[in-house]
């Protein structure tokens, strides 16, 4: 800390500049960093595993020491990656941790012995390391070459420096490199600046904020190195900047809701370190612009709330918070019991936010009261739809019976009128045939009868002549005194042919007679046939119809009950629910009407 000034006026100025710096923010502005300190702010960051925008710790040349031995989150990651990257990784960390040790019993020494000593075998571990483990060592010895009356070496600190950046560069172009990277530069410039090489120290700020944009201890010491060097604007640009990060990690913690981490980020807020430092009072005016211009409007942000957590308690809507919203009050009351009285301009720079987020939780309260009541409702809309349901997959279930039945019934039509079509068309199809037969049968033909019959006469008669000839020979008839075997035979025969013409005569007459009688018998099986046909399909018809008219009667019936069943229900919903929504609406408005209280004005 510096206090240094040329007149009294100075000491006045900077004296005020100071008070003003307490004034927002205590005692934060002349608190020292101590080595517990410093190693529990390093500790609590690598357990929060914040993102590298939030992730920094503010040192100066004399605490960067007790950074490197805490294990800053950078480094730590480096000591992975250490692992990771080296087929000995494992040990080269070992041996890192055993230099961080010697480094540690350096910066802690009692007596001018113990730290040359120290000192001394931190410098020899140098040599023996190699590669990405040479880091930090080699930051080690910079550090202590900078900073050790006795091993006081500016040269070697500037080689020692030179190596670990170089290091560094090599590791590559990824994130951590260049985070490690800023790390040294910040560290060297800081000594730069101890030593007021003002321009270089700004030069090599620059590059670690070139490295990395969040490197906060460098953003504050090139404020620190551009008004020593007569910048003010510059100065006063990266001021702001300090103050947005502080402010960052402050909104980060209250989205967050974590009273933990706001108390925190406020311990550990960079900007009261401002305030320590006389180089800053000739631009106390833009730090002080800067600083109201960021507080809020509502003087006492933790007392408002703890009185708005008493109200809402008085407003009894507890039945109505979900888990969420009791943890968002357990860190309004956290948070009011913890900063209520504090007096702090980030304090008051989160108030707006801060209560902003309450009303945003009397909203949620509000609409969790509505969701309440709105369940109660839906609960009973639940139970209706599930009878509307059952009642419509009734429904479903009796048209697709009566469907399926339907086809049930007129696939077995089909099937007895195919059978009635088999039986009546085989014999109606040989009955015609019959039909078509006798015109084409020569049984039926008179000349085909005649015909036959007049062979069979001709036979007839031809026996008959051999018979007469010799029953004349032999005397067993007579046939005339000058008959001989072929009268007699003639005789006989000429008789039998004629006899036997007529009859031909008769039987081919007859065969026409018998044609037209079967014929007309024939006709008239056929006519019988297929008004017997016509009688079973129309017979089957009637009883399809009777039937089918029957199941569909029956069905519409069933139906029309569950429609009927149906109507009666939805309108039974809607009357529950119109009396429910009715009765319930007087009260929830009476509840919602309880939260609002909280934010009037009394």
């Amino acid at each position: 800390m510096k206090r240094r000034s040329d007149n009294g006026a100075r000491d006045e100025r900077f004296e005020a500049f100071l008070e003003y710096g307490k004034e927002n923010f205590g005692d934060a502005v002349e608190r020292e960093d101590t080595a517990p300190r410093v190693f529990a702010e390093a500790a609590t960051l690598a357990e929060l595993e914040l993102p590298p925008e939030f992730e920094w710790q503010r040192y100066d040349a004399e605490s960067v020491r007790l950074v490197v031995i805490a294990k800053h989150p950078v480094l730590l990651r480096h000591d992975r990656a250490l692992t990771e990257r080296l087929e000995d990784g494992g040990a080269a960390v070992q041996r890192l941790n055993e230099t961080r040790r010697l480094f540690h019993l350096w910066a802690e020494s009692k007596t001018p012995k113990d730290a040359d000593y120290y000192g001394r075998l931190v410098l020899d571990r140098v040599e023996q390391a190699e590669g990405a483990a040479a880091i930090l060592p080699t930051l080690f010895a910079g550090i202590i070459c900078s900073r050790d009356r006795r091993l006081v070496d500016i040269e070697t600190a500037r080689t020692m420096f030179d190596a670990a950046k170089s290091v560094t560069s090599a590791l590559g172009d990824d994130d951590l490199a260049k985070r490690l990277l800023a790390v040294v530069q910040t560290a060297e410039a800081l000594q730069q600046l101890e030593r007021d090489e003002n321009e270089d120290a700004a030069d090599l700020f620059q590059l670690a904020l070139e490295s990395n944009p969040h490197e906060l201890s460098a953003a504050f010491g090139a404020a620190l190195a551009a008004a020593k060097t007569g910048d003010d604007g510059k100065a006063l640009h990266l001021i702001k900047e300090i103050v947005a990060k502080d402010l960052a990690r402050l909104s980060r913690a209250l989205k967050n809701s974590s009273v933990s981490q706001f108390a925190f980020f406020l311990e550990h807020a960079a900007a009261p370190k401002i305030f320590d430092r006389v180089e800053f009072v000739v631009i106390e005016e833009g730090i002080r612009e800067t600083i109201e211009g960021v507080k809020g409007e509502i003087e006492d942000a933790p007392k408002m709330l703890h009185l708005k957590l008493n109200r809402l308690g008085d407003a009894h809507v507890e039945d109505y918070y979900n888990a969420e919203i009791n943890s968002e009050l357990f860190f309004f009351r956290q948070f009011a019991g913890k900063f209520e009285g504090v007096k702090n301009a980030y304090i008051l720079s989160t108030s707006e936010s801060l209560m902003k987020k309450f009303d945003d939780l009397l909203e949620w309260i509000e609409r969790e009261i509505a969701n309440v009541f709105e369940a109660r409702v839906e609960r009973e809309v639940a139970r209706y739809n599930e009878i509307i349901r059952d009642n419509e997959s009734e429904y479903e279930r009796i048209k697709g019976d009566l469907d399926g039945q339907n086809a049930r019934y007129e696939e077995e039509a089909k099937r007895r009128r195919d059978s009635i079509t088999r039986k009546y068309d085989k014999t109606i199809e040989a009955t015609r045939e019959s039909l078509e037969g006798i015109d084409k049968s020569k049984e039926f033909k008179p000349s085909e009868r005649f015909k036959r019959s007049m062979i069979g006469n001709l036979a007839v008669s031809g026996v008959m002549f051999l018979v007469g000839g010799f029953a004349h020979v032999m005397g067993l008839i007579s046939s005339g005194e000058d008959g001989n075997f072929f009268t007699a035979g003639l005789k006989w025969g000429v008789a039998v042919f004629v006899v036997g013409a007529l009859v031909s005569a008769i039987i081919a007459f007859m065969a026409g007679d018998e044609a037209s009688s079967k014929r007309k018998r024939l006709r008239e099986k056929l006519e019988s046939l297929e008004d017997e046909r016509k009688r079973e399909s129309k017979s089957l018809e009637s009883a399809l119809e009777r039937k089918t008219r029957t199941i569909r009667e029956l069905g519409r019936d069933r139906l029309r009950n569950v429609e009927k069943d149906l109507d009666r229900v939805r309108k039974e919903r809607k009357a529950i629910v119109d009396r429910i929504s009715g009765e319930q609406e007087a009260e929830r408005n009476a509840l919602i009407r309880r939260v609002r209280t909280v934010n009037e004005k009394r």
